[in-house]
């Protein structure tokens, strides 16, 4: 099976599995549980791209660590004794960058460099968005209701375009 046959089979049987269900969604988790266990392939189908997303999540979660190490190493020690586990804990040479293969930032070239650098400009950037936009949300919010019960899909929509304004 392809990719786009995999999704369909098993977005079949997400939607099948909902209507046997009666739109109750834990209800129609469950049952598309059983049925998923019930045949090996289409759990297969649907585990190995989980499992090859966790495994990726794993991975990177380790490199923001060691990269947060590398980030955080104390500029001098003066401790004989504490040079050593300073030395070992590595150096902004070994500064990996997200955008070049996990490159070392002692190994990149200036395009890399820079391609990591907008990266993280743009990973900020994102961020202060969302943030802006929760905040005007937050601003508008009567105490005590839900954002749906005080918002409209409109106005939504307008806080998101004045935090990108």
């Amino acid at each position: 099976m392809h990719g786009t046959t995999i999704k369909k089979t098993i977005t079949d049987l997400a939607a099948g599995s909902l209507a046997d269900a009666g739109d109750d969604v834990h209800a129609a988790t469950e049952l598309m549980h059983i049925r998923i266990s019930a045949d090996m392939e289409l759990y297969k189908l649907l585990m190995d791209p989980l499992v090859a997303q966790a495994c990726y999540d794993k991975i990177r979660t380790v490199i923001r660590k060691e990269r947060g190490k590398i980030w955080l190493t104390p500029r001098h020690v003066d401790d004989p004794g504490k040079r050593m586990k300073h030395m070992a804990a590595g150096n902004l040479l070994m500064f990996r960058l997200p955008t070049a293969g996990n490159k070392l930032l002692g190994q990149a070239i200036k395009e890399e460099v820079q391609a990591a650098s907008k990266w993280y400009f743009s990973q900020g950037e994102n961020m202060t968005i969302k943030g802006r936009w929760l905040e005007l949300i937050a601003d508008k919010m009567p105490r005590g209701k839900t954002v749906e019960s005080g918002l409209t899909e409109q106005e939504l929509r307008r806080l998101q375009d004045a935090a990108t304004a």
